[in-house]
């Protein structure tokens, strides 16, 4: 199994910190998926606005399918 260093929550500083609380306050909690982004917070804070647009987007398709 692979393993992936992460900085905890708690011991998050500066822009992680702030990209941590951006996300824990829309999202509810912090997943796994995006505490692997931990050591680069830009690439964190990009997924999560990757994330955000596919997700809820305008789009033309039905999301009751």
């Amino acid at each position: 199994m692979a393993w992936i260093k992460i900085i905890d929550e708690k011991k998050a500083k500066g822009e992680l910190a702030e990209v941590y609380n951006k996300i824990s306050s829309a999202r509810g909690k912090l997943s796994n998926i995006m505490r692997v982004h931990s050591l680069n917070p830009k690439a964190m804070d990009a997924h999560m606005e990757l994330y955000l647009s596919i997700m809820f987007s305008k789009t033309s398709l039905d999301r009751s399918v």
